[in-house]
């Protein structure tokens, strides 16, 4: 079975559910049939299904809940009261969590706002708020909100093409499969994830008093590579969750869990796992 076809029997094993919660409506999917749950909460692209290799892993252990950020929401206090909407909708009381890039940021609020619905946590290429990243966001955000949808797609599919260059293998499908996802993208996706992230590094201040068991608690993955989260977010991240299990990929730079799947969910597994 080629990669376009392990893709579409993933999308039809997992059908979406809907929700809505507040004035937003939410899509998510469930899978998998382990006795513990694992939320996974997405990037920028905003799918579950870029990684849907290392998912089927995963869901050989747990239960996987993934949602899609809805396009309208602006901050994180409707992102992390949609995902818990989720899991009350799933019957799930508590829950592990992988939150990678953008999801790392909503899986940080998460974990302060509701500790007790939250196992261990796992935070993938991603970093903590950053004042000085607001302003910068802020400025691109002014800058989009006037800009066509069209440059705003032609932009992110330079930005996708680049970033495929890294697959050795079935790079013509990859490089399909983002550029797809960019395509579908509408421009309220594009000026709300902006707010989001000033809303993210404005708002939210975290120190490591929030997390006192961040040792047996957390883990955090990152690459020796990343163009996003390179080394100072790596070491300010360390910084906030002192003693907390560190698991670094070797060439892979924004998208370990896409180029190995396999390495990827090894270390999630272990990880949860493991006794507290």
């Amino acid at each position: 079975m080629n990669r376009q076809e392990a893709l579409e029997q993933f999308i039809n094993k997992h059908p979406r559910k809907s929700l809505r919660h507040e004035h937003l409506d939410w899509m998510y999917m469930v899978g998998g049939s382990g006795t513990g749950a694992l939320l996974l909460l997405p990037g920028a692209l905003n799918s579950a299904e870029l990684g849907f290799e290392h998912v089927e892993i995963l869901e050989r252990d747990f239960r996987v809940i993934a949602p899609a950020y809805p396009a309208a929401a602006t901050s994180m206090h409707e992102l992390t009261g949609g995902v818990v909407a989720i899991l009350d909708a799933e019957g799930i009381r508590r829950a592990h969590v992988v939150g990678s890039s953008f999801g790392g940021t909503v899986a940080q609020c998460l974990i302060r706002k509701h500790p007790e619905r939250i196992g261990k946590l796992v935070l993938s290429h991603t970093g903590g708020p950053d004042a000085a990243r607001a302003d910068k966001n802020l400025r691109i955000l002014r800058k989009i909100q006037f800009m066509p949808a069209a440059i705003l797609r032609y932009l992110m599919k330079i930005g996708m093409r680049r970033a495929s260059s890294r697959f050795q293998e079935d790079q013509e499908f990859w490089t399909k499969y983002l550029v797809e996802g960019v395509r579908q993208i509408q421009k309220v996706s594009f000026v709300n994830f902006y707010k989001r992230a000033v809303d993210y590094d404005r708002n939210y201040r975290f120190t490591p008093s929030d997390l006192p068991d961040a040792a047996s608690r957390v883990l955090l993955l990152d690459s020796d590579d990343d163009p996003l989260a390179g080394p100072e977010v790596q070491k300010s991240l360390r910084a906030l969750y002192p003693g907390a299990k560190v698991h670094t990929f070797e060439d892979t730079g924004h998208l370990a869990s896409i180029l190995k799947p396999g390495e990827y969910a090894e270390a999630v597994r272990t990880f949860l796992s493991e006794s507290e």
